[in-house]
């Protein structure tokens, strides 16, 4: 039996074997929309290495394998399909550095990795700068993704719409910084669950999930998001662009204005009992039993 005409398919393929999910391509020729899981680390690169000999119209890919699967002959196969557009890999663990420059896709529109641990910054450049049409990108668990990454998001992909890179512990509010003052045609930004920003900005929840809100903030108060500033407690202020002691406990991001924050920082330095204010409740605490 041949599906002619059968544009999407979803595969779970634990108890199949190799020559079987060849068959299911062959009678599958115009499927576009391509979802594979329970691959087993045997069968796996092999698997993903022949899908551009028998789906040549292969729109939409998403694959989740087990953790072992080097990707390697799929990502070196991959350019001989054109309109591949989008693009999910998950438990990705064993792509690196090296076989990241396999990332040949200029067509490519939506790219999410997830769960890898060996791609580095450098690495991430090269996916980049080889896939320049990216609008929505999605980069999440993936261990050695900073700063620098964020970077290079920004550098390669100045159009790009739609961004995730939830669950990223390397990032930091600089990165924030970089998204914001270069990603001028972002719409989605998601940034849960990143815990150096959280960690830096007590109230980064309020923001985080607004883009709008966190644009308008950034406008308010753009030296917040420099990281590399001094985290000590500032007693005394030399001008109002000084107001920011990047202490994640005592940063002025719940503020309205910096007017506000100096009449509190007046406030805390005058708290004196004036001696002829008869009214004024007064606490002494002291060792002496009298």
């Amino acid at each position: 039996m041949i599906f002619n005409g059968l544009e999407e398919l979803h595969l779970y393929t634990e108890c199949l074997s190799k020559h079987s999910i060849a068959s299911i391509y062959d009678k599958c020729c115009d499927v576009k929309k391509l979802s594979l899981s329970a691959l087993s680390m045997v069968r796996c690169d092999a698997i993903l290495g022949e899908i551009n000999l028998h789906l040549t119209k292969l729109e939409s890919l998403a694959v989740q394998c087990s953790s072992r699967t080097t990707f390697v002959p799929f990502l070196e196969s991959i350019p001989s399909l054109p309109r591949l557009s989008s693009l999910s890999m998950v438990f990705c663990e064993k792509i690196n550095d090296r076989s990241a420059g396999c990332f040949n896709l200029p067509y490519l529109r939506s790219l999410t990795i997830t769960r890898n641990r060996k791609i580095s910054a450098a690495g991430f450049k090269l996916i980049f700068a080889n896939c320049p049409r990216i609008e929505i990108l999605t980069i999440r668990e993936c261990f050695m993704f900073g700063d620098e990454a964020v970077e290079a998001i920004t550098e390669s992909l100045p159009h790009l719409k739609s961004l995730d890179v939830c669950n990223s512990s390397g990032i930091t509010l600089n990165s924030i910084r970089l998204i914001i003052t270069r990603l001028r045609s972002l719409t989605t930004l998601r940034i849960d669950d990143c815990h150096r920003i959280l960690k830096q900005w007590r109230n980064a929840s309020q923001y985080i999930g607004n883009l709008i809100s966190l644009r308008n903030f950034y406008c308010k108060y753009p030296e917040f998001f420099f990281y590399d500033l001094p985290n000590e407690l500032i007693v005394q202020y030399q001008s109002d662009d000084d107001c920011f002691d990047y202490d994640s406990a005592n940063d002025a991001s719940d503020l309205d204005d910096l007017a506000e924050l100096q009449e509190q920082l007046m406030a805390m330095n005058e708290q004196v009992v004036d001696p002829g204010n008869e009214d004024a409740d007064v606490v002494v605490i002291s060792d002496d039993d009298d």
